[in-house]
Order: structure tokens, then sequence, then C-alpha cells
């Protein structure tokens, strides 16, 4: 099943509960939160003008039951971080965990996995196909990847301070989709159904590469500064039932997230790193 045949089959499926009477639709007068619409797609985009996809709607209904009411505000992705961490903005979705998120946002339990991996252009496969994104950095390759994305402290030590002048840091997956078709840079990093997606949906063909970078649990981030611990208690609650309820939504889009199981980054590169030692 295609990516975007699962989202279609998520999105409807959640779309249905607009009618079950234990979802109570936002009143007129409801307090407001605000989200972001950074293109994130499947999780979050427009489609014909509409804020849709998969958390996006997820979170409408759990706030609706709430009554809370959701107001999104365009913001490139560079300042989604700068604006929750002030309370700009309320809530940002598919965030992960780290220590510097931590000391001015509140988050949610997990609600779903997401898969970190690289990709690059058929083409290129007699090049790349095989090898790691360690090996491939240490050839002198060019990576793109999300300006303001998590990628586990470990990417942070091990590639990020070995390979900085190799990271190109694009703005949205479009862009850097567009600089990889371009051939500007040589390979592009992401969450693995996000890629998918979005190369489909510009009729740009991608292979993956055969490792997974990061995986990790992924939440909904709440500003501090404008939302409470008590609310944030009651979200969960919501949010639990939920996915109690719903267990095959998420089974179904890690499936898709993460394909064929495949190595981590980090036992490939003991890998690679044991054979060059060997070697020398």
């Amino acid at each position: 099943m295609s990516v975007r045949s699962v989202t279609q089959l998520l999105l409807s499926m959640l779309s249905m509960l607009v009618c079950t009477p234990q979802i109570n639709a936002a009143e007129d007068n409801a307090p407001t939160l605000g989200i972001s619409a950074a293109h994130w797609p499947p999780y979050i985009y427009h489609h014909n003008d509409v804020l849709t996809g998969e958390d996006y709607e997820l979170l409408k209904q759990i706030l609706a039951h709430m009554h809370y009411d959701l107001q999104s505000y365009p913001l490139p992705e560079r300042r989604v971080g700068e604006q929750i961490a002030r309370g700009g903005i309320d809530i940002v979705v598919g965030a992960a965990r780290n220590e510097d998120r931590q000391r001015n946002n509140l988050f949610s339990i997990p609600y779903r996995a997401e898969f970190i991996g690289f990709a690059y252009l058929p083409e290129r496969a007699s090049e790349f196909a095989g090898k790691t994104l360690f090996q491939l950095l240490s050839e002198g390759h060019t990576l793109a990847l999300n300006t303001s994305g998590w990628y586990g402290s470990e990417f942070e030590e091990k590639i990020a301070s070995r390979f900085p002048k190799q990271l190109i840091h694009l703005e949205s997956v479009k862009r850097r989709l567009a600089f990889l078709k371009r051939e500007r840079v040589d390979l592009i990093l992401d969450d693995t159904a996000v890629l998918q997606f979005t190369a489909d949906s510009n009729d740009i063909a991608l292979t993956l590469g055969n490792e997974i970078i990061q995986k990790q649990n992924v939440h909904f981030m709440f500003s501090k500064y404008s939302v409470s611990p008590e609310f944030v208690s009651q979200f969960n609650e919501v949010l639990q039932n939920y996915l109690n309820e719903r267990p095959g939504l998420a089974a179904v889009a890690s499936e898709v997230a993460i394909g064929e199981q495949k190595p981590s980054l980090f036992e490939n590169m003991r890998r690679d790193e044991t054979a060059h030692s060997q070697q020398q």
C-alpha cells in the first residue's frame, strides 16, 4: 500500500470521528490555541487551501473534545521553535523531546513513532546503493536537512560535528527535494514518510538509503508560557483514550514509515569504523 493511499485511509477514518457523539465540536466562544501551519505532509499540510494532515486532524479532534478551538499561523520552519519557546504559538505537532526543548515547553505522551532516513536520486544508485550515510559523507557528498530538525544526540555528536560543511540546512522539505532534483545536494535527510509523500506529490523519483538514521517517539509540544501542566494532563487523558480505541492507525502509519527492517545509523557506523581501523 502506498504512503498516499494509507494517508487517505487515515484521514478518512479521522474525519468520520466528527460525527461520533463522544467528540464535541468546538463552540463559537471556545478558547483558542495557536498552531504552526508549517508544511510537513502527510502530518500537516494544505490541500486545496484547507489545512489537513494526520497529526492536524488528530489534534483537532482532541481539542474539540476539550472544547478548545484551533487557529493556524503560517510560519517558516526556522521560526517555529522560536515562537513556541516565547509563547507566540501554543502547539507544535510531531515534536521529538530533547533537553533544550524541555526547558521552555511541555509535552504530550508520545502518539506515534518517527523514522528518519536518507534518500537520493535513482540515477545515482550505482554510486550510492549499499553505502551508509557515514560512508557517503566520508566520501565528501552533501546532505540537505531540516533547519530546525532534531535527529538525536548521537547524530549531533557523530555526524553533525564531523561533517558540518557537508550538511546543507534548507527550509521546507519541498525546497530540499528541489535542491536534490537539481543535484545541488547529493542526499536528503527527513522522516521517511514525509520524503515519500512529498516526492510522490511532486513526481520526483526517490531511492531510500538502506539504514534508519533515527527512530524516535514524537509528541505534541506545548509552550509553557501559554499552556498549563493541568491542561496537558487533561489533553493526555483524551489522547490516551483515543490511542487505546484506535491502535490500528498508529500501527499502519509505523509500518509505512519504516518499510523493510533496516539497520540503524550507529550499528553501521560501528561497523564502518571497525573496518577502517582494521585496514590501518
